[in-house]
C-alpha cells in the first residue's frame, strides 16, 4: 500500500539502475546521499502478494526463494568487475 508519504511514488517512475522485471515493472531499487555529515542509503523493495510475519522472517525467507529465480544481467562477473574497477579505489572511499 501507499503511505501517507507516498511511499509507492517511486515504484511508478522507476530510474537507471533500478530492478525490473521482463514487464518492465520496477522491482527494486535505491539511492544514496553523501554529505560531511554521513550517509543516507534508502531502499525498496516490492512485495506485492508476499505477506509478512512479525519481525520479517517470513518476508526474507519468500523475498530470497524469489531473488534465487532471478535471471541477472549483466553477469555477476562483469558487475563485480565494474563495481571493483569504481567503488574499490583508495581515492573513491576517501573522496568528500
Amino acid at each position: 500500500g501507499v503511505g501517507a508519504s507516498g511511499g509507492a511514488l517511486c515504484f511508478q517512475n522507476p530510474v537507471e539502475h533500478d530492478v525490473m522485471d521482463g514487464d518492465g515493472r520496477k522491482l527494486a531499487g535505491a539511492g544514496q546521499r553523501r554529505t560531511r555529515f554521513g550517509l543516507l542509503h534508502q531502499g525498496s523493495v516490492a512485495v506485492g502478494g508476499i505477506e509478512a510475519e512479525v519481525g520479517g522472517v517470513a518476508l526474507a525467507g519468500q523475498l530470497a526463494e524469489f531473488w534465487e529465480r532471478v535471471e541477472i544481467s549483466p553477469p555477476g562477473e562483469e558487475i563485480s568487475d565494474r563495481v571493483s574497477r569504481r567503488y574499490g579505489r583508495g581515492d573513491w572511499t576517501t573522496r568528500r
